[in-house]
């Protein structure tokens, strides 16, 4: 969002094409105002000065109001997903090789697309990502130990911590770093190092987390929403969707992450299966102990997506 207008993006596969639809609707009305579609867009984002998106081999900018274009630059980079909240004040680029590993991170200006500065990351790095705070975080792999690597680009200074066992990155939200593995989630405080909790289900794949007082939420493989105590770990609830089905989004190609859940106070909407979402509201907080599985409410509404 900016002041006066609302941005939607979504993936756009027509067979043998695809592309990366924008659309800007007015703020106090809804009405859409401007659209623009980008064929082969890998990734777009919001900065605080503009709408930029990396295709094939170039990444281009347009105006946050009337999505008007401003640059287009040659670039072997695309673009780090943006951190959740509000547009980043800078656009930040990664290079990668073929098998998708990223071997280089470096930001370019809002003006004309130049590259403002550039930094190799660390050898094995699996995994990068910029947080709201504007730190820049690796996950690598040395010696059979997992590292999570934080860089500030504006400072300098990096540092490293180290994680119990080889761990998969779910997201940071604020100081804690959120992982899983074998179906186990942990959260991290990322200035020491200590691991805060660990969290057994009895799901394998997991949306990035989303935050609502004291209650983390999670997206599962088939759609499910399940929702932790922030500061234990516990098991709260958990939500299937009205009906079974397979992977949510259209399909593993174009969406290899499963979407978080957005949660607004006790309303929950979630992905559920194919273009399907559900939403609800929080079932009733579980107090017994956590060895007791957690209940699970019947689904106040379904639509279509």
């Amino acid at each position: 969002m900016t002041r006066w207008t609302v941005l939607a993006g979504a993936h756009q596969n027509t067979g043998s094409t695809q592309a990366y639809k924008i659309q800007a609707y007015d703020m106090e009305t809804g009405r859409p105002r401007n659209e623009r579609s980008v064929p082969g867009a890998q990734e777009c984002g919001i900065a605080a000065e503009i709408v930029v998106c990396s295709h094939g081999d170039s990444i281009s900018a347009w105006s946050l109001e009337g999505l008007s274009p401003l640059w287009t630059v040659p670039s072997d980079r695309v673009l780090l997903p943006s951190p959740k909240g509000s547009p980043s004040q800078n656009v930040y680029v990664v290079k990668k090789t073929e098998s998708g590993l990223p071997t280089e991170v470096g930001e370019i200006s809002q003006g004309d697309g130049h590259l403002v500065w550039r930094k190799d990351v660390p050898k094995g790095t699996d995994f990068a990502t910029v947080s709201g705070e504007g730190f820049l975080y690796f996950l690598t792999y040395r010696g059979g130990v997992t590292k999570l690597v934080r860089l500030d680009p504006e400072r300098g200074g990096e540092t490293t911590t180290d994680l119990a066992v080889p761990e998969r990155m779910l997201d940071i939200v604020g100081e804690v770093f959120y992982s899983h593995r074998g179906g186990v989630i942990s959260a991290y405080d990322i200035a020491t190092g200590r691991r805060l909790w660990s969290s057994s289900t009895l799901h394998h794949r997991f949306s990035a987390p989303t935050v609502e007082g004291d209650r983390i939420h999670f997206t599962t493989q088939d759609g499910t929403v399940i929702a932790l105590d922030r500061h234990s770990g516990g098991a709260l609830w958990q939500q299937r969707p009205p009906q079974g089905g397979s992977e949510p989004g259209p399909s593993g190609r174009l969406t290899p992450l499963i979407p978080a859940p957005v949660v607004l106070g006790d309303i929950i909407v979630a992905p559920a299966y194919q273009a399907w979402i559900h939403s609800f509201l929080a079932p009733p907080t579980v107090t017994a102990p956590r060895s007791t599985p957690p209940r699970t409410a019947a689904p106040s509404t379904a639509a279509a997506g």
